[in-house]
């Protein structure tokens, strides 16, 4: 075998391995993506979700934009996470029923009148989140159930009901916002 002959074959070689990296990095980036979006679109049907399995692993994505919009609007971050997890399941493009958008679930309403240009971006949608949220706790002074009744069901229908409404949803909402609130809270306790 000449030197030449030697040098093609290493190179081959070479681009053979490559290929099978690249190949194996790709295999590999798309079985996290499937996962990812797997969990992305189960729905939790009342029994309580660990917060750090799963789609609650994907708020560390968000944490610091949490922390930031939590602080400045003097909200518990745990709280918003539990609203985001209650809500979207760590969902950007999460859209209901009734056309609430993003993280938070914003409705077009509540989103303009809190100057949200795109309720996908993450730190958008939390900031209008928080801020909302913000406001329905200062308005049932400090009563979460209320401000949590609130930004599910709307403060109209809190304030015609006098309290939380009887409605199946909205009572389970809370539950669950509750109960990943309190599920975080005591991940930071241990």
């Amino acid at each position: 075998m000449d030197e030449i002959t030697i040098k093609r074959g290493l190179l081959a070689e070479k681009t053979t391995t490559r290929i099978a990296v690249v190949l194996l990095t790709l295999f590999i980036i798309s079985l996290i993506e499937y996962q990812f979006y797997n969990n992305e679109n189960k729905k939790i049907t009342g029994s309580r979700k660990d917060v750090s399995s799963g789609n609650g692993k994907y708020l560390l994505l968000y944490d610091k934009i949490i922390l930031k919009t939590s602080k400045r609007h003097n909200v518990d971050p745990d709280l918003v996470k539990a609203v985001i997890m209650a809500e979207s399941l760590v969902d950007t493009n999460a859209v209901s029923k009734k056309g609430a958008k993003g993280l938070m679930q914003i409705m077009p309403k509540t989103a303009r009148w809190l100057g949200v240009k795109d309720s996908a971006h993450p730190e958008q949608n939390i900031e209008a989140g928080t801020r909302y949220l913000k406001c329905l706790i200062d308005e049932y002074d400090g009563n979460l159930k209320l401000a949590l009744a609130a930004y599910n069901a709307g403060p109209g229908t809190v304030k015609r009901y006098k309290g939380i409404p009887p409605y199946k949803e909205t009572r389970s909402y809370i539950k669950k916002v509750l109960a990943y609130y309190n599920e975080c809270k005591l991940k930071i306790d241990t």
